[in-house]
């Protein structure tokens, strides 16, 4: 398994001084650190783990988005979900994995995937721009508005809103 910390850090409860740089200079979260070093533990029940890639890890108060590489997220998701769920009962959030995005708008996709995205627009408004997004109207967010926006604000520093179709 590749992820954002070195193996020997995965097994330890303290970072070798090249990990601990990655912190001090924000490259690697404490999000990262845990998840990683939760999937670590698992792959030793599950082999499927063993040859997938963490890139990024982003942490809102109920949820946590785990970006991994192309092809990689069905194997940390697992069968019938097992993987993901037993890693959202020992974090006790939500857990949505999401391949590596292209762009902006392939992120928002991917973040509220299964919900379709009918259209995305930036809104200027006094604190800056907003992207606004569109779904269907009989259609919810796999999560809230409020915690989708926490991500996309981590991620590209931008607010998001999430609306159904007028």
């Amino acid at each position: 398994m590749k992820t954002p910390i070195c193996e020997m850090c995965l097994h330890s409860d303290t970072l070798c001084p090249e990990c601990k740089e990655k912190v001090n200079s924000g490259k690697v979260t404490a999000c990262d650190i845990r998840i990683a070093r939760n999937l670590f533990s698992i792959s030793r029940e599950v082999k499927d783990l063993d040859n997938v890639e963490i890139i990024k890890c982003m942490e809102s108060p109920n949820l946590i988005v785990v970006i991994c590489k192309e092809g990689d997220a069905g194997k940390i998701v697992g069968s019938n979900g097992i993987i993901v769920k037993k890693l959202a009962s020992i974090l006790q959030k939500q857990i949505r994995v999401v391949e590596e995005p292209k762009d902006k708008e392939d992120m928002i996709k991917k973040l509220l995937h299964p919900v379709p995205v009918l259209g995305i627009n930036i809104l200027y408004t006094p604190h800056g721009e907003m992207l606004k997004v569109i779904i269907p109207k009989n259609k919810r967010p796999p999560a809230s508005d409020e915690h989708m926006s926490d991500i996309m604000k981590k991620i590209y520093d931008q607010d998001m809103v999430v609306v159904p179709e007028e």
